[in-house]
């Protein structure tokens, strides 16, 4: 995913999928992660390592990177989102958050959050299309490829 994002962002250059990279590079990177995590910890996943630096340091750590370096523009690209693009993108995270119920074998709790977090990005899609969505946006319809 790190590197179809990279190619799809120089090969094929177009602002309003930035951030669509940004997501597909973020998710490849939780991977990358997350596999490097399982071989410090030799295949162990309850391991207090695992928890403590991957969780802990780096999300913590690389947020405050960003906030301190990135303030103004990461206020500005939240504040710029339209309704519609602002439930898309919660819906895509809470749809990640089923993988936690489904790695601890609750099915129900990954099922249900999967379901919501996929209601919450049709909902985002149809406000998008109907143009209930803000049109304040700094990228004029970012989601405009999705939504065909």
């Amino acid at each position: 995913m790190i590197v179809a994002a990279d190619w799809l962002s120089i090969v094929y250059y177009n602002p309003t999928h930035r951030r669509f990279y940004a997501v597909l590079f973020g998710l490849g990177g939780g991977l990358v992660g997350d596999e490097v995590g399982l071989l410090l910890t030799f295949g162990n996943y309850d391991s207090d390592l695992t928890f403590f630096f991957f969780v802990t340091v780096v999300s913590v750590g690389s947020l405050g990177l960003l906030l301190s370096w990135h303030r103004e523009r990461l206020k500005d690209d939240v504040l710029s989102l339209g309704n519609g693009e602002r439930l898309v993108y919660t819906g895509v995270v809470i749809a990640g958050l089923s993988s936690l119920g489904f790695a601890q074998d609750y099915i129900a709790f990954g099922v249900v959050t999967s379901g919501a977090g996929l209601l919450m990005v049709a909902a985002g899609l149809w406000l998008h299309r109907r143009g209930a969505a803000s049109t304040s946006s700094l990228y004029p319809e970012p989601l405009s490829s999705l939504s065909r």
